[in-house]
């Protein structure tokens, strides 16, 4: 069962990397981080795991 999470921290470090298994895993996520350069970047690597399966 996939689910929606909210993920604080995701662009940096652990949070950063929970994201991207979260993804893996086909869960939707909600991410958050205080800076939106960083956001960006997430975001990025997001759409090249989702692109990539």
């Amino acid at each position: 069962m996939h689910k929606t999470i909210l993920l604080t921290g995701a662009t940096d470090g652990i949070g950063y990397e929970t994201a991207k298994k979260l993804i893996e895993l086909g869960h939707h996520l909600i991410i958050h981080g205080r800076s939106s350069e960083k956001l960006a970047n997430t975001k990025k690597a997001a759409f090249s795991i989702i692109g990539s399966s």
